[in-house]
This record gives structure tokens, sequence and C-alpha cells, in this order.
């Protein structure tokens, strides 16, 4: 087996991941030493083999806050690079899951059901695929970049099953040129039905 190389002074260490797993759209800390000097020291972030720089932030030489993009599911690496340091070493991976949930079943993201497949072990990977119209009931227009969208809301997901989704970004991202009125009444009929699926969930609960 091939010696490891001796680290760099000032070369980038990734020395742990906070989940160490998760499912696309997971917003991970990188916790570490040398992770740069400010932001714009950052030349490379790869997790999973996706590239997370548009969505990274940095927080100090030892902590960088990231989302993971649609990985593959599996284990991957995470690699990155900084000006000042130079590409870096990481004995560290992520592993990436995508599964199915049901129902009934507890889950710490909010699922949308119109993406589920019954009988499948996996959920639609995109929302649109389903039909002419989308999870707003609007036809789908022309998309923003996801990459400019994401810089401007960094800890949030137009993942409609993530946690941290935010209704902002995905109306962005799939609605560029949908009108204001449609995109408002889009909005109102998104935050009725969050409301809806909570009240559902509370009463199912009191049932139990």
């Amino acid at each position: 087996m091939a010696e490891e190389q001796p680290i760099r002074p000032g070369q980038p260490v990734v020395t742990g991941l906070s989940p160490t797993e998760g499912n696309p759209g997971t917003i991970v800390t990188i916790r570490g030493e040398n992770l740069g000097n400010e932001q714009s020291d950052l030349l490379m972030l790869i997790i999973c083999g996706i590239d997370c720089l548009h969505t990274a932030r940095w927080k100090s030489a030892s902590k960088i806050v990231a989302r993971i993009g649609r990985a593959n599911r599996g284990l991957g690496e995470v690699k990155i690079a900084t000006k000042s340091g130079g590409r870096g070493v990481s004995n560290v991976k992520f592993r990436v899951l995508i599964r199915q949930i049901g129902p009934t079943e507890e889950s710490p993201v909010w699922v949308d059901e119109t993406t589920t497949v019954p009988g499948r072990g996996e959920v639609a990977e995109v929302i649109d695929s389903s039909g002419e119209y989308d999870a707003l009931g609007l036809k789908p227009q022309r998309r923003l970049d996801s990459a400019a969208v994401a810089r401007e809301f960094p800890d949030s997901s137009s993942d409609l099953r993530m946690v941290n989704f935010n209704p902002q970004m995905y109306l962005l991202e799939n609605h560029g040129e949908t009108s204001l009125d449609d995109l408002r009444r889009a909005m109102v009929n998104m935050e009725r039905a969050k409301l809806e699926d909570v009240k559902k969930n509370e009463n199912m609960h009191k049932a139990f």
C-alpha cells in the first residue's frame, strides 16, 4: 500500500462531517483545519461528485456549511481546495440516501406525494415530470439558472421533499416568466396547502 503523503503547512484538511449521510439537499457542516481565510479563498468543494461550491458558506478556517446537490445514491468523497492552501486532504465520506417515505411514516422531511411511485424504492428526481402542471397547478415556465438562485438562498432548497424547502426559491427556479398575479396566487395556494397538511398531521396524531 502506498504511503500517505505528508500534509503541507496550510493545506486544507477535512476531519469531520455533520451529518455523515442524508438525502440530496441536505445541509452539511464540514469541519477541519485550514479551510480557507474567507469566502473568496474557496476554489473547489465537491461532495459525492457534485460541485457544491455555489452553495458553500465559509464560516471560519475550521468550518464550512454547504448543501448537497443532486448526487447519486451511495458513498462519496469530499474534495476541497483553497487559494491559500491548495488542494486539500479528506479521509471522511458522505453517504447519499434516496428512499421512499410512506404517508403515515414519521419523517424529518416534507414528502410531496405527487412525486412518489407506489411500490418503488425511490422518489422521483424531478417534480415537473409527472404531468403538464406542476405542484402549484401552473404550467412551468422558463427555468432560471439553479446555481444563481442557490446563491441567493444559500441555506434553502427548492426540493419539495426537503425540510429546508423555500417556496420563493422554488418559484424563481420554475416560474421565472410566470406573471406576478399568478405567482401571488400560487404562493397563497402553497401556504394554504402547507397549513392544511399540518392540520391533517395534527388530527392524525390525535386519532392515535
